[in-house]
């Protein structure tokens, strides 16, 4: 019916043409949220994921709330077995041990010839639990220096961080109302005309400090490489003591959405 000419579909009224437009804007808002993540992670993280997942083995893995497909993960191999197709080996990351099994293709046969016991590899690929748990490998590398090791520790943190605080949305109370002044009596002696004293602006503490602080730096500190200064920050959230936001300030680097710039005292969000 998508290929019928146009004489046809007014021939039918525009409650089909209208189907039609609703079908393919679904169709489209489909296609839009299918969504592909490659997650880092440690074996550690996979069998907590797995251990979640119990008996439902239909389940795909869950990390933190949200289904990942595809992970990476780096290790040494350990007991290498060569066949025809496949290579098969145990990936051991210092959390705990997992097998792996990659088929090869043509071009990746000669490519993997120098993979051997005791490498340090970067694979990507997803968990299978059949015949037994593994890794079904869909790309493998070795790594070209150890700090990658490091590097992927950190990232597999970073990743759990953002996905256990992705449900958080830091609020930040409205401002109170300015309290009108004290006048006298328009009789008495040093009678003042009515003022408006300054408002008085809400301590902030806790998530909603540092909210503010990443809003601070997302909006005056946006496009400037050295960021924006303690003292900066300090004035803007005022009546917050200095300690407080020190304190925000810290939680915020330690949790990876904000990094010093010139020095300790200048502040960048990622």
């Amino acid at each position: 019916m998508l290929g019928a000419p146009p004489s046809l579909l007014a021939s039918q009224g525009p409650g089909l043409a209208t189907g039609l437009a609703a079908q393919e804007g679904a169709a489209k808002k489909a296609r839009h949220e299918d969504k592909q993540t490659c997650l880092p992670v440690t074996v550690r993280a996979v069998e907590e994921a797995l251990g979640l997942r119990g008996d439902e083995a239909g389940e795909g893995l869950r990390f933190h709330g949200t289904d990942q497909g595809m992970l990476i993960l780096v290790g040494v191999v350990e007991g290498l077995v060569r066949q025809p197709a496949s290579v098969e080996f145990t990936l051991n990351d210092t959390t705990g041990r997992i097998k792996a099994r990659h088929y090869l293709v043509s071009q990746e046969a000669k490519a993997l010839q120098d993979l051997a016991e005791g490498q340090y590899v970067c694979v990507f690929g997803s968990v299978r639990a059949a015949p037994t748990l593994h890794v079904a490998v869909a790309g493998l590398r070795p790594l070209e220096s150890p700090d990658e090791v490091s590097y992927h520790m950190v990232e597999a943190a970073h990743a759990a961080l953002k996905l256990q605080k992705a449900g958080e949305l830091p609020t930040t109370p409205s401002p109170r109302r300015p309290a009108a002044a004290a006048a006298q009596a328009p009789g008495e002696p040093g009678a003042a005309p009515m003022e408006l004293s300054a408002p008085k602006r809400a301590r902030l503490e806790g998530a909603a400090l540092r909210g503010a602080v990443l809003a601070f730096l997302r909006g005056a500190a946006a496009g400037r490489p050295e960021g924006a200064s303690l003292a900066a920050l300090c004035g803007h959230l005022q009546p917050a003591p200095e300690e407080e936001v020190r304190a925000a300030l810290q939680a915020l680097v330690g949790d990876g959405d904000v990094y010093n710039t010139l020095d300790e005292n200048h502040f960048q969000c990622v």
